[in-house]
């Protein structure tokens, strides 16, 4: 997310000295979304990941994780996605309450 981009954003950015705090109090809750920014050591470019579920390790790590679960015919199914971060390696996060921001999507 570079600085021309913040413009064009929805939703509250927690700043980077609130973020450890903002992650160990972590309480989801479905109305919301969230989503990290954050640049591993090796990686060039940001990354952006959207979580619903925060584990505290530690040290200041983090594991952020999105999880699923849908049930159909009575079976539930889970599926998502994890990924452990430290503070140096998160540069904000955002969340967004999707009933601020009206979107269009165009079909054929």
């Amino acid at each position: 997310m570079s600085d021309e981009n913040k413009d064009d954003q929805s939703g509250h950015v927690v700043g980077q000295e609130q973020i450890a705090r903002y992650l160990e109090l972590f309480n989801y809750n479905d109305h919301y979304e969230y989503y990290v920014t954050y640049q591993k050591k090796l990686q060039t470019s940001l990354k952006e990941f959207q979580f619903n579920n925060v584990k505290n390790m530690l040290d200041h790590c983090f594991v952020l994780a999105m999880h699923d679960e849908n049930i159909y015919d009575a079976i539930c199914y889970y599926n998502g996605a994890s990924i452990e971060l430290n503070l140096v390696e998160i540069r904000s996060i955002r969340v967004v309450n999707p009933d601020e921001y009206a979107f269009v999507v165009y079909t054929d």
